[in-house]
């Protein structure tokens, strides 16, 4: 049996067709990534608002500073999480890889931003 002879695969039929579904993947990975960032910026933006409230600033051992802290943990690992779902959604074959390109962007770049406002807030004091 010669190459021309088999049937073509999944893959081949969907490129044939022109009907390469979207990765549910990749799309639940731009959406984490979205609301994630969203409540970040709020998260980030509430926290400022209290630092700015108190003349010498946000005590760092208040429960509001620590439920604001660990909030901020807790949607870098929601975007960690989005940055596998987008993994997962660009290593499938037979679908369209817009989502988890757009995912993997928007969830990184989340997590940079973080880590790098994080960083500044230690090195300003």
């Amino acid at each position: 049996m010669t190459n021309q002879d088999s049937p073509p695969s999944p893959l081949e039929r969907h490129v044939q067709a022109g009907v390469l579904k979207h990765s549910g993947l990749g799309i639940t990975s731009f959406i984490v990534g979205i609301v994630a960032g969203v409540a970040l910026f709020v998260s980030f933006g509430v926290a400022g608002f209290i630092h700015l409230q108190n003349p010498e600033g946000m005590d760092e051992n208040s429960p509001v500073a620590m439920v604001i802290g660990m909030l901020i943990i807790g949607l870098c690992l929601i975007h960690l999480l989005g940055v596998g779902l987008a993994i997962g959604g660009l290593v499938q074959t037979d679908r369209r890889k817009v989502f988890p390109v757009m995912g993997l962007i928007v969830n990184a770049l989340a997590i940079l931003l973080t880590v790098g406002l994080i960083v500044l807030g230690n090195v300003s004091g």
